[in-house]
């Protein structure tokens, strides 16, 4: 549906993971303002009745629906929902980071940037790969991947590994969803042709190849905390608001609440929340 200027899309969540995830673990839903048509209710499955029956479908006007829960690392890792708006929220972050660096490159400071932020010729970032998701002693997350980068539509598309730390915040009434304080790792990790080089190497001579190191990771920030402009985060949209949420005893604690709004497709009625494209 079309909102404005805004353009919504359709989330089915039964295909996502995200109930089984809920119903797994502890929590609560609560629905307000939530209007049935009480003959749909009773007679709606009878055959023959349920076509004479007059009124319309069984939801007649959106509701509100609140949800309180928790997450932890199996959670977000079985749910690609989950795993997907973590990838865009650290995308975000990643494209702040190698934007900083071709600012630095394009003398940025003195002429000015040659580009918009939402144009081709911006800096590219996008996760390819969400491996791992961790919960550290000071309640934050710990997200290992790979990533894309470009820094300019001319420049190589490099990809490489990346590990993000960083707690999740909200802005505007919890209406967008951030990280907050955002460090990202220097890694230092065998490069694959030297890795590819070294068995080869080792079959030749016939001895076993020696395993692979495992990366060395350094934590630095990606850009200061007082820095964070209207564009920071992503927009859940009007209809959703996150009233709290924060990271303990190793899951990830939440209260969304959302408007949901009936609908009918092919004859099938349905309730559906909106997310901005």
């Amino acid at each position: 549906s079309t909102n404005g200027d805004i353009t919504k899309k359709m989330v089915n969540v039964t295909d996502s993971g995200v109930i089984e995830s809920v119903a797994g673990s502890v929590g609560s839903i609560t629905l307000s303002d939530l209007k049935l048509d009480l003959r749909r209710l009773v007679f709606g499955a009878v055959p023959l009745i349920k076509r004479i029956t007059p009124g319309g479908p069984l939801i007649l006007e959106p509701f509100t629906v609140t949800v309180s829960g928790s997450f932890n690392r199996d959670d977000i890792m079985k749910s690609p929902l989950l795993e997907d708006a973590l990838s865009r929220l650290i995308s975000m972050v990643l494209r702040r980071r190698v934007r900083s660096i071709r600012d630095s490159l394009d003398f940025a400071v003195l002429f000015g940037r040659d580009y918009k932020l939402t144009s081709e010729n911006a800096p590219f970032t996008k996760v390819t790969e969400l491996a791992n998701v961790e919960f550290d002693k000071k309640n934050r997350l710990i997200m290992t991947g790979r990533a894309k980068v470009r820094t300019s539509p001319g420049a190589p598309t490099l990809e490489q590994a990346f590990k993000v730390r960083a707690k999740l915040g909200t802005r505007k009434g919890g209406q967008f969803i951030r990280l907050v304080e955002p460090e990202l790792a220097f890694v230092l990790e065998c490069p694959k042709p030297l890795e590819a080089n070294l068995e080869k190497l080792c079959t030749r001579l016939k001895i076993d190849a020696p395993p692979r190191p495992p990366p060395i990771y350094s934590f630095f920030p990606i850009y200061s905390p007082f820095k964070v402009d209207d564009s920071d985060g992503f927009d859940l949209g009007e209809d959703n608001a996150i009233r709290n949420i924060y990271i303990q005893d190793g899951a990830l604690r939440f209260e969304l609440r959302a408007v949901l709004r009936p609908g009918r497709f092919l004859g099938s009625h349905y309730i559906a929340f909106t997310l901005p494209m």
